[in-house]
Parts: C-alpha cells; structure tokens; sequence
C-alpha cells in the first residue's frame, strides 16, 4: 500500500520535474533558492520517492538508469528552448542524485527486512 502511494508521488514528480524543465525561466516560481538548490530539491525528492516506491534492486537500478537519460534529455532540449540553456552541471548533479537514490533504496529494503510485522 504504501510503496503505491510513493509510486504514485514518484510519477506525479516526474511530471512536475518535466514541466519546470521545459516552461520559460520567467514563468518558473520563485522559491528563493538558486536554480542548483532548486534542481537538487526537485530531483531529492524523486530520490526519495523513488527510492521508497521501488525496494528491489533491479527496478531501483532501472529507474536511476531512466531518470539519469530523462535528465540528460531535458538538458538537451532546454539547449534548443530559447528562454532555457543547457548545463553540464545538472548532468552531473543526476548522476550524484542517482548514487545517493539507490543508497537510500537500499537503507530503505533494508529498514523494511528489520521491522517485525504484525500477525
């Protein structure tokens, strides 16, 4: 039940994430943090989410490995949006995002193997 409704918060992320990606810098709200800080918030919170969402290794390492292309996709197409730029950093901020996700999913399975369960 609960790794549904994670999953759910993880896809409507995404969605959020996809739109703030492509939408005009002058449209983006403004959250009183740098644009770095915002795209670290965005993409900790899929972590988590996704993190907490999918438990076994394989779809965990699957999602990190898509979320790792969505993110070098949308810096690509921000490279052809004329209010939008692409930036090498974000690349790099995904792949750091990814690694700390599959630790927390990992910290997460193991966190669930050690709670007892109610008969």
């Amino acid at each position: 039940m609960l790794s549904k409704l994670f999953r759910a918060v993880f896809f409507i992320g995404l969605l959020v994430v996809i739109a703030l990606s492509v939408i005009p810098q002058e449209a983006k709200p403004d959250t009183g943090m740098s644009g770095k800080l915002n795209h670290i918030a965005a993409y900790a919170a899929l972590a988590l989410a996704g993190g907490i969402a999918y438990r076994r290794r394989r779809p965990l390492f699957m999602m990190a490995a898509g979320l790792l292309l969505l993110g070098a996709g949308l810096e690509l197409v921000q490279a052809y949006l004329p209010s939008r730029f692409a930036n090498g950093y974000d690349v790099l901020a995904n792949v750091v995002r990814d690694r700390t996700r599959i630790r927390c999913g990992h910290l997460n399975k193991r966190l669930h193997e050690q709670t007892p369960t109610n008969p």
